[in-house]
């Protein structure tokens, strides 16, 4: 048996199971240095899905938490 691959919550990057602006927080510490690990799989949080977890990737995740958007485009790949 083959385990299936674990699903990723795209924007939960405190990895309790939901988005929220404690999310949008640690993104910011984590792109300013001040953590250097993200708490979960860093796909989780490369928003946009170009391989790189930048501002843009924190933009993304402000628009969604406040609803300007409804999903992360790399949610539409």
């Amino acid at each position: 048996v083959i385990p299936e691959p674990e699903k990723i919550l795209y924007g939960d990057i405190d990895g309790d199971g939901e988005i929220s602006s404690i999310d949008y927080s640690v993104l910011m510490r984590y792109l300013l240095e001040i953590i250097k690990e993200l708490p979960v799989q860093k796909e989780a949080a490369d928003l946009n899905g170009d391989g790189i977890i930048d501002s843009l990737d924190l933009t993304l995740l402000r628009r969604y938490l406040l609803v300007y958007i409804d999903k992360f485009p790399v949610e539409e790949r």
